[in-house]
């Protein structure tokens, strides 16, 4: 997962990918009383999360654009090895502790094959179908650049608007077909479940969306409901897709099922029971 940091530009995670941070105030730095920096320079100076260069003394302003910081981000590679180094945030500004992950809490295994099967057909692959629909129609309810530089006003706002309807199109794109390859990808689970003889009956894939969506972090559910992205609907995007939110804890059942169950994990169980028959 941190290896797709870099990749994922800005703004992709925003709970926990932040872009632009404050520096930390060391010990004997002086602080206004609200525990700002006295320092106006260090008080205004922004870093970039991801800079390779992590020491204080080399710390530089970051750049405005993404393609001028990143010859000076982590690679790939090296983020796999160092990501413990990224800085906590709080506030906008890096806390310089290491980051110690806490113990994990084992997700329960579904009980056979056959609840695994009826989750991904009835539930996951649904939602993510349904799911796609709905950023797909936000996207659609944004102006467009053009639109957007030919309203009435100042050239200037016109322009920064233009840029922020690219952002946002583009990015409400890119999530909308990631949910695709999610329903691709639980449509396959499904597959090689009745492939390998798991689950009685014959494979036909998940092509209808969830009528309904939960809502975390409550047990409540909302109906599908193709809407313009106003700050509810981001809202309610941000809280299905938040970590170990409704999607995010079922697939971590789904992980903890292929690999407790060897008729699913061992990819030559099935030639065996072959062989035994």
């Amino acid at each position: 997962m941190a290896a797709r940091f870099p990749r994922c530009y800005c703004h992709y995670w925003a709970s926990n990918h932040p872009d632009i941070v404050f520096g930390e105030l060391l010990p004997g730095e002086a602080r206004l009383p609200d525990g700002q920096p006295a320092d106006p320079l260090q008080a205004t100076t922004r870093l970039d999360w991801l800079r390779a260069e992590r020491s204080p003394a080399m710390a530089g302003w970051t750049q405005d654009s993404f393609a001028l910081n990143r010859p000076f981000q982590y690679d790939a590679f090296q983020i796999n090895a160092a990501w413990r180094q990224l800085n906590i945030v709080i506030n906008n500004v890096e806390i310089g502790d290491d980051y110690t992950p806490p113990g994990q809490e084992a997700a329960e295994p579904f009980k056979d094959p056959a609840e695994l099967a009826e989750a991904l057909c009835k539930r996951l692959a649904p939602l993510e179908m349904a799911l796609a629909f709905e950023y797909l129609y936000a996207r659609s309810s944004l102006l467009t650049d053009e639109e957007a530089r030919s309203r009435p006003g100042d050239q200037a706002a016109k322009d920064r608007a233009a840029v922020c309807v690219i952002y946002a199109r583009h990015f409400l794109l890119l999530t909308a077909a990631s949910e695709m390859l999610h329903l691709r990808w639980a449509n396959e689970l499904l597959w090689r479940l009745y492939q390998e003889k798991l689950v009685p009956g014959n494979y036909v894939p998940v092509l209808t969306p969830a009528r309904d969506i939960p809502q975390p972090p409550s047990t409540a559910r909302r109906p599908l409901e193709m809407r313009r992205l106003e700050p509810q609907t981001l809202q309610d995007f941000i809280d299905i897709e938040r970590p170990s939110g409704a999607i995010d804890g079922a697939y971590a059942r789904v992980i903890a099922t292929l690999r407790s169950d060897p008729r699913i994990s061992d990819p030559n169980a099935a030639s065996r029971r072959a062989d035994r028959q």
